[in-house]
């Protein structure tokens, strides 16, 4: 388990890729993720002009 203290920044909310039998759909959280890590650091909006997370 992460002790709290270990988190620094913003953590943003994401969405949870789920199944059709609302199980979590693993490969899609990690393909979420992996693009997520891969934008360009001024893409990182909750609600901006190029990316919506929310």
């Amino acid at each position: 388990m992460f002790e709290i203290e270990s988190f620094k920044g913003i953590i943003p909310p994401i969405a949870t890729p789920l199944k059709p039998e609302e199980r979590v759909d693993a490969k899609g959280m990690r393909n979420l993720i992996d693009y997520l890590l891969d934008l360009d650091e001024r893409d990182h909006t909750l609600v901006g002009r190029r990316h919506v997370l929310i």
